[in-house]
């Protein structure tokens, strides 16, 4: 696939830094989970792995969790932002 000519240093100097384009926005993540009065008698903790080429050729924003014991809460969570202008 042919995308076009490369657009010239110059050209593209003009537009490097697009200055007064920055919006604050403020994002809040609450997280709060317990784990009580579990019991586990007798029970292996298992095995996890991430083999090399697990996330070959991933696209954008990839979170790996791994956990192999016993009472545990994962608690994740990704705030994305994206401010699209002309």
């Amino acid at each position: 696939m042919r995308l076009g000519e490369p657009v010239a240093e110059a050209q593209l100097s003009a537009h490097r830094g697009q200055a007064d384009t920055f919006k604050t926005q403020a994002s809040r993540i609450t997280e709060d989970a317990e784990v009580l009065g579990n019991v586990v008698q007798g029970s292996p903790s298992g095995m996890n792995a991430v083999h090399e080429g697990a996330v070959s050729d991933n696209h954008g924003i990839t979170t790996v969790i791994q956990n192999t014991g016993h009472h545990v809460v994962i608690q994740e969570a990704t705030n994305v932002n994206l401010s699209v202008t002309p």
